[in-house]
């Protein structure tokens, strides 16, 4: 049997795993009433020592976080929306790494929106071995007028440990067509 334990260090220094330990029984004989013998195996202790992100790329990275191959997207509703109605737009993020402890990305919101965050969701997938997947931070997005309202460039830094470099992982503007407001609306105010 392999068992193993997928560990995400917060900082630098030297992890200390205790041995792994195993205790089983064997029987003595084939009897189905022979006494049993107790066995234990056990592991050495693992060490694990990690180094920390360079300090000349630190300031580069702030508060990004640490993984591999990430990248970034807008989703939004494909039909043309009305102003003042709300609509939910998600900014995604997939890679591989701790998706718990991506931070929000820093997003500029357009002028005439107001934006209120959703719950996070998270959908993990072991890939060989690593853990993968995607985040989606989701935002309840209504738009004061009719027109084209932009979804911003995002960027988004990360230290890749493939590399040993801060990458940036970057979404596209999305435009989203906003019709002028529908009489329902109108008749709300």
């Amino acid at each position: 049997y392999v068992s193993w334990q997928t560990m995400f260090p917060l900082g630098g220094g030297r992890i200390e795993a205790p041995p792994a330990v195993l205790t089983y029984n064997l029987p003595t004989s084939t009897s189905y009433f022979a006494p049993e013998e107790r066995k234990t195996v056990q592991s050495a202790p693992a060490v694990l020592v990690v180094r920390p992100v360079p300090a000349a790329l630190s300031g580069m990275l702030g508060a990004g976080p640490t993984a591999r191959n990430l990248h970034l997207a807008w989703r939004g509703p494909v039909a043309a929306l009305h102003a003042g109605s709300p609509a939910i737009v998600e900014l995604v993020i997939a890679g591989e790494g701790n998706l718990t402890l991506w931070p929000v990305p820093q997003i500029s919101w357009p002028p005439g929106v107001h934006v209120y965050p959703e719950p996070t969701t998270e959908h993990p997938i072991a890939a060989q071995g690593l853990i993968a997947g995607e985040k989606r931070f989701r935002f309840t997005v209504v738009a004061d007028s009719a027109g084209v309202l932009t979804m911003p460039v995002v960027k988004y830094p990360y230290f890749d440990v493939a590399t040993a470099q801060v990458q940036p992982a970057m979404a596209t503007a999305l435009s989203l067509a906003m019709l002028p407001r529908s009489t329902a609306v109108e008749e709300r105010r």
